[in-house]
């Protein structure tokens, strides 16, 4: 029954969204909540790690928990328990738990593992849930300075827990995944990751570049050494494939002198979608911008509703409305209505937003291995080509490493 009802709700919300509907009998179906601001660890690239120490011990309260359980969670399909914090640091940590194993939704928890506990693991497993653990190194040294206070050894004994609780669930769906935040202080390991995750019996590797929050973090971007970031992107995409682990990638830098014509990044090509040029063009017949505003809502610590997990605009609090009023309220309307080329694209988050801009989660590939092969040695040949000096991969490799 409940499995129809998720069905309903989604194909609801599709529904709307292709004939471009503002006001919805569909109830949003992808849920983001932000249970805690607190967090153990001081990550060198995370926005949070500047802010004051005022985030610190924050819990969601317990009346707007209720809220989420009795209004929002019962229609929900996908529920991602985050937030600027790591939720199992919440002091009602347990109350969550039990409301993830009254409701049929999948629960999804990014966290940095190290609090992980027996429970929670077998809570994920029972509800087919999703845990992404965050982890920006394959090594102690480059991990334990990507994550400041983290401790890599009590990360594998996190990673070590999991894979003894999914053993016991043989039948489970639970799936198990690893967050890389890509930079230059790090992307040397990513292949070692990949043996990490084998390791681990990791399904899945979810890989973004870094989004420079400070100016002083522009100089960790991988922008500025593009032939490494791409070598290491196919050399750990074949490796992924070898062991039958999912590798998403953002997509391949363009090559210096790289033939645009007859570009090796082929089909890797950035799909780009600029937002001020499809605009002035026109949106094709049941197309939308972006399609959160028909399924999502982010629930934030203090009961401020957002469209999505980028997006600080409000939307309307939970404490002078209730959550199905706001679905259709005034803001959720324009947004729509901005969203799908029915009024100027004027909400400033949605202009500058990197999803719409660079449209990273419509990158994300999966190439048969030998086409990546034919890649590489088809990159080799365009770097001979271009510069005599550089014979081969390697030789890039070399010098890249120079200026990390």
């Amino acid at each position: 029954m409940q499995k129809r009802r998720h069905r309903r709700t989604i194909a609801g919300s599709a529904w709307h969204r292709l004939r471009r509907d503002v006001v919805l009998e569909s109830r949003p179906f992808h849920v983001f909540t932000e249970l805690t601001t607190s967090c153990n660890l001081r990550c060198v690239m995370c926005p949070r790690t500047a802010a004051t120490d005022s985030l610190e011990g924050l819990d969601m309260p317990v009346e707007v928990l209720r809220r989420l359980d009795s209004e929002l969670f019962p229609d929900a399909v996908l529920v991602e328990l985050n937030g600027v914090g790591d939720s199992p640091l919440m002091k009602r940590w347990g109350e969550v738990l039990e409301v993830i194993e009254r409701h049929a939704f999948v629960p999804l928890l990014t966290t940095n593992g190290l609090m992980l506990d027996e429970r929670t693991v077998e809570v994920f497993a029972r509800r087919e849930g999703i845990l992404r653990i965050s982890i920006d190194g394959a090594t102690r040294g480059t991990y334990e300075a990507v994550r400041v206070n983290g401790d890599f050894d009590q990360l594998r004994r996190k990673l070590a827990l999991v894979r003894e609780v999914r053993a016991r669930h043989a039948d489970s769906g639970m799936t198990v995944e690893f967050s890389f935040v890509a930079m230059r202080r790090n992307i040397r390991e990513l292949p070692a990751l990949v043996e990490l995750a084998r390791e681990f019996g990791v399904d899945e590797i979810l890989v973004q570049n870094m989004v420079a929050v400070l100016p002083e973090h522009q100089a960790w971007s991988l922008t500025h050494t593009p032939v490494l970031a791409n070598y290491l992107f196919v050399r750990a995409k074949l490796l992924a494939e070898r062991y039958g682990i999912h590798l998403y990638l953002p997509p391949l830098f363009d090559a210096p002198g790289a033939d645009r014509k007859r570009s090796w990044l082929g089909s890797l090509e950035p799909r780009t979608l600029r937002t001020d040029r499809i605009l002035k063009k026109g949106l094709a017949p049941g197309a939308v911008l972006c399609p959160e505003p028909w399924m999502t809502m982010n629930v934030q610590r203090d009961g401020t509703v957002t469209p999505c997990c980028v997006s600080a605009q409000p939307m309307g609090s939970i404490h002078r409305e209730p959550l199905r009023a706001i679905w259709n309220n005034e803001e959720y309307r324009q947004i729509r209505k901005e969203l799908s080329g029915q009024a100027p694209l004027r909400n400033p988050t949605c202009r500058n937003c990197h999803f719409l801009r660079g449209n990273a989660r419509a990158a994300l590939f999966k190439e048969d291995p030998e086409v990546l092969r034919e890649r590489v040695r088809a990159l080799q040949a365009t770097l001979a080509d271009k510069d005599r000096h550089i014979q081969n991969i390697e030789s890039v490799l070399r010098e890249n490493y120079i200026e990390l």
